[in-house]
């Protein structure tokens, strides 16, 4: 096992604990299952994912993206700041050109 499926599956552990520990009260957790060992926990987890009706936790189906739709260009020409001081100071100016 290479370094990246032991972060992988670190990852997993802790988001699965994070999601346990919002799902299940931890006065709760303790007082039932904290004395078992990992092969019973594991035979308790399974017992009630077996009665639990999957379709009522079903992902949205899937279906294809929409198209986003085209925003319209503005119709104006980019004009450059250093063109628009000239002309500016010319304007201003007028006789010292």
């Amino acid at each position: 096992m290479d370094i990246t499926e032991l972060l992988r599956s670190y990852d997993e552990i802790a988001s699965t604990y994070r999601g346990l520990m919002i799902a299940v009260d931890e006065v709760a957790w303790s007082r039932r299952y904290a004395d078992l060992s990992p092969s019973r926990l594991a035979r308790a987890l399974r017992s009630i994912a077996k009665g639990m009706r999957l379709s009522r936790y079903a992902k949205n189906p899937w279906r294809p993206k929409k198209k986003a739709t085209k925003v319209k260009k503005k119709k104006f020409k980019h004009v450059a700041t250093a063109r628009i001081l000239e002309q500016r100071k010319l304007l201003a100016n007028p006789g010292k050109c």
